[in-house]
Formats: structure tokens, sequence, C-alpha cells
């Protein structure tokens, strides 16, 4: 995407905060000295004091651009100033085939690793009206390396009892989901359609590691 701007909302789909370009924006110094400015002038950023609760980022191209763009949310507060922290990030996207599939990166930072539910949704979204959902997705879960860490196809197929533990079971049998046990790193998560389908899906991370 040749030129991004986000909008932030949130759950009252109240515009918290929004961007074109980076640097004409007010967060242009903080940006710089967080070490998180944007490497292009057109890009989009912005750093917002967020309360507890669902927030929307909203990311379209500039006088109708289009294209692939990322998103990215970072916590920068400082330890010991947070009173709440990100327990659950989605990401919703077309799925395509080849190189146009749905990803998400996720990085595991701390001394320790994290217990993480990662879920694929795709049928579940049909009561949404987004379009046409994809109607079975698969993800993949890869380490900085590139190599496959977990996989899953359909839910039910592994991991039955601990996912439905967690209250977070997708509602479809065909969707597809993970529990996984991570280092600190980076990962990736894939979405693909079993058998080169294509749709809309939802990509979904949960940090369920016990307090």
């Amino acid at each position: 995407m040749s030129d991004p701007m986000l909008e932030v909302y949130d759950s009252s789909r109240r515009l918290l905060g929004s961007n074109d370009n980076w640097r004409l924006g007010a967060s242009a110094s903080e940006l710089q000295s967080l070490g998180l400015a944007p490497a292009d002038d057109r890009e989009a950023a912005l750093v917002l004091d967020v309360a507890p609760g669902a927030v929307t980022v909203l990311v379209r191209g500039v006088a109708g651009a289009q294209g692939v763009a990322i998103v990215e949310a970072y916590e920068v507060a400082g330890e010991g100033v947070m009173t709440a922290r990100i327990v659950n990030v989605s990401i919703r996207g077309k799925v395509q085939t080849g190189e146009n599939v749905l990803i998400g990166g996720i990085a595991v930072r701390g001394n320790g690793p994290r217990r993480l539910l990662i879920r694929a949704l795709g049928p579940s979204l049909a009561s949404f009206m987004l379009g046409a959902p994809l109607a079975d997705p698969t993800l993949s879960i890869y380490d900085s390396t590139g190599t496959l860490v977990a996989t899953n196809n359909d839910w039910k197929s592994a991991q039955q009892t601990e996912i439905a533990a967690t209250g977070l079971a997708p509602s479809s049998d065909a969707e597809a989901a993970l529990i996984a046990t991570l280092p600190p790193g980076n990962y990736t998560a894939i979405i693909a359609g079993q058998g080169g389908t294509v749709g809309i899906a939802l990509l979904e991370v949960y940090d369920v590691t016990s307090p």
C-alpha cells in the first residue's frame, strides 16, 4: 500500500486517534525516541494511552489506494507503569492462495515462555456479513528460523479438551485452533484455505498463561 492511514476506535466506535503520515502527527518525537518510527514518511503511526477494553485499528489507503499493509501494536509503557496489558490481538483479512495468505506476527518477550491460544476462524464469520468467509481455514505457526512449531486444521482433531477448557473454542468444527507454549522470540502465524480455498478469515491470539 503506497500511502496507508490508520484509525483507532474504542468498543463504542468512538475515534481515539488517527494518523496519515507519521512525521506530521503529534506522536512523531515520541515514536523516534522509542525507536519505532516507520522508515517511510508516508506510513502511519501514533502513540495512545488506551483504557482497558476492546480497541479496533482500521487501516485504509489514502485516496482509495490498495495493497498489502502491516499493522503493529506495541506496549511501550515502562515497568510498573502499566495497569493493564494486551491479552488478545485479532486480525481480519482476505485469505487467497500462494503468497497472499493471511500472515500475523507474534513476539513473545520476557524471561519465560507464554502459553498462547491461537485461532483461525472462517465459517463463524458468516453471521457478521463480512463477505464470503473462508470455509475451511488451516493454521500454522513458525519460529524465526522458519521451522514449523505447531499446526492445525480442524480444532477438535487435537487438544480438544485443553482448548475447550479455556472457554475459547471455535464455534465451527471446521475452524482451526491450537495451544502452544512459546519461549521468548518471534513467530509467524499463517492462515491458508484447505485445498486452496479463499475467503475472509480472522486470526486471533490469546495469552492464556496462568497468572
